[in-house]
């Protein structure tokens, strides 16, 4: 992973410095799907699945999962088995809008890990009326 970034000064003869960060990311984590778009419509059941794999390296166990806002989206937490005793979670979220519209909210996951003690999973939810 490579990162640009500009450096101003006060310095007469180099007013702008250019510095390049590289480094090796590691994953902590495995997430399917990065984002989730629950859309549908006003008169049916809308629900779908993610999936959370911890790395072995850093596993970690997810404490609780809650809606930012919870208004419009229900979150329910299920541990599961992901093969060779590995961890992994699946997290359902249902839509809970009646009415025809679109909103937005977050998931937030609370774990005990000390790199990552926060996963936040972004939602989107685009209801619609039928004709």
């Amino acid at each position: 992973m490579s990162k640009h970034a500009t450096i101003y000064t006060n310095d007469t003869r180099r007013r702008q410095l250019g510095l390049v960060v590289t480094g090796f990311v590691e994953r902590v984590y495995t997430l399917s799907p990065q984002r989730l778009l629950l859309k549908g419509y006003t008169d049916e059941t809308i629900a779908e699945k993610i999936s959370i794999k911890p790395v072995q390296k850093y596993a970690f166990k997810i404490l609780e999962a809650k809606a930012q806002r919870g208004d419009n989206i229900k979150v329910a937490l299920a541990e599961i088995k992901a093969g060779q005793g590995a961890q992994a979670y699946e997290i359902t979220v249902a839509n809970l809008k009646k009415e025809k519209g679109r909103y937005v909210d977050t998931v937030e996951l609370k774990t005990d890990s000390k790199l990552r003690p926060e996963i936040k999973i972004f939602v989107r939810g685009d209801i619609s009326q039928r004709q």
